[in-house]
């Protein structure tokens, strides 16, 4: 491998004289030109191939950037023989290896006059070399935003990679990327990129699973791209946002994506809450989406100690989410708490302690102040009583938001004992000393009364 490497690191200069030639011969020049800068522009991709030195050594190589480059280029010329389509594919391949190599050298490669356009170009054509290309756009737009502004600067650019992405393809999960690497930079070029037309429909398809003829890993790869774009999306603009939501599937495919977890997952969370934020209308479709609420439970519940940094934060959104649901109004509260685990999984959260319990303690709080019997179903979750007095005890937001909960809780009680007087707060019945029947103070909340443990249980 080493004297591959050693023999290799000696034809470059070569090989780049005889890709530049081939490139710049016309048309008409000899044939023989461009069958050697076509076996040229092949051997250049497969030493970028070997690894990240060997990408940079090619890169680094003396007009090696520009000539391939030109070879990209070129190919757009109809009148070019059937041989530069082999240079541009090789060539493209060769500079989607380079940018891979990191950064810097993703970045030099955009200073090469033409190189955007050319790769912008090429992704129109289509074919094998319309995925290299793509590849090559993303990593040079997540080198800093200044090079992402200008890949969405490019005329056609947006639109092409937007157009790929509707339309399906081989080069739909690359165009994917790029797109989601461009709406990330900053929150003018995710605008930019919500404002090309059929984007957000693309965007959803590509969250949605794509083209059922990619592979496999080809969709996990679109739907992790598709719903970072979205979150970016709705981010930057509250408009957006609610734009987004009117989005044919959009709603099912970010709830399905959410059911689903890992990072399409926590990004798809993200863009519900984004979405729940703009207004009540808005919340309510969210909320009333199948499965929605029983899959941001699941969610809320998987951020437990044992949890990865992404799960974690996907819990605090999801937690959010369901505050805003049943800060909404009492049946969207009562939906939160019929939600299988809802409220064993806040209370969860909230003992969990850090940033979650914050979130959790909104959400059943928000439950709680909805109505008494909402806080009655708060109170007699396992533990949850205990954790959130335990909760008000320490500092922050979360100290607040506990109390409201208390709050609420201690409120339902006290109505409860003031309007039965000494009745079972299950079935009614009226404690009665003189015939011996005694109330039973529940040891979970201390103020409700119930005729005995069957009672309570059933309450």
């Amino acid at each position: 491998m080493e004297l591959a490497t050693e023999i290799a690191n000696k034809e470059l200069p070569l090989l780049v004289a005889k890709l530049a030639a081939g490139v710049a011969a016309s048309a008409t020049a000899m044939h023989r030109l461009r069958e050697a800068a076509a076996a040229s522009a092949h051997e250049l991709a497969r030493i970028a191939c070997l690894g990240k030195d060997q990408a940079r050594r090619v890169a680094d190589e003396p007009g090696a950037l520009p000539a391939l480059v030109a070879a990209v280029a070129a190919a757009g010329d109809a009148a070019a023989p059937g041989s530069t389509d082999r240079v541009a594919k090789d060539s493209a391949a060769a500079l989607a290896w380079i940018t891979l190599a990191g950064p810097d050298i993703a970045g030099h490669g955009a200073e090469v006059p033409g190189a955007l356009p050319a790769l912008a170009s090429r992704v129109a054509v289509g074919g094998a070399v319309a995925n290299c290309c793509a590849v090559a756009l993303t990593y040079i737009a997540a080198t800093d935003p200044g090079r992402a502004q200008r890949v969405a600067e490019v005329p056609g650019a947006l639109p092409v990679l937007v157009a790929t992405v509707a339309d399906g393809g081989n080069a739909t999960p690359d165009c994917m990327a790029a797109l989601a690497q461009i709406a990330a930079a900053s929150r003018d070029l995710a605008r930019r990129v919500a404002q090309v037309p059929r984007a957000l429909p693309a965007v959803v398809l590509a969250v949605a699973g794509g083209e059922p003829a990619a592979a496999p890993v080809a969709l996990q790869r679109m739907a992790v791209d598709g719903a970072r774009a979205l979150f970016e999306i709705t981010t930057a603009d509250a408009g957006l946002a609610g734009r987004v939501s009117e989005v044919p599937g959009a709603l099912p495919a970010l709830v399905a994506a959410v059911a689903a977890g890992g990072e399409a997952g926590a990004s798809s969370t993200a863009a519900l809450l984004e979405i729940a934020k703009v207004d009540s209308l808005l919340t309510r479709s969210a909320a009333w989406e199948p499965g929605a609420l029983p899959s941001l439970a699941a969610a809320v519940a998987a951020g437990g100690a044992a949890a990865t940094p992404r799960e974690r934060v996907a819990a605090s959104h999801s937690a959010l989410v369901l505050a805003f649901v049943a800060k909404t109004g009492p049946g969207l509260a009562q939906r939160v708490a019929g939600a299988p685990g809802a409220l064993q999984a806040l209370a969860s959260g909230v003992a969990a302690g850090g940033g979650l319990a914050d979130f959790c303690a909104t959400a059943l709080a928000s439950v709680a102040a909805a109505g008494p019997g909402l806080a009655q179903r708060v109170a007699q979750v396992p533990g949850a009583l205990p954790t959130l007095v335990a909760a008000v005890a320490t500092s922050g937001n979360v100290a607040v938001t506990s109390a409201r909960a208390v709050g609420a809780i201690k409120s339902w009680a006290e109505s409860a004992v003031a309007v039965a007087g000494s009745a079972c707060a299950q079935c009614g019945a009226k404690g009665n000393k003189a015939m011996g029947k005694r109330m039973r103070v529940c040891t979970g909340c201390n103020t409700a009364r119930y005729c005995n443990a069957e009672c309570q249980r059933l309450a």
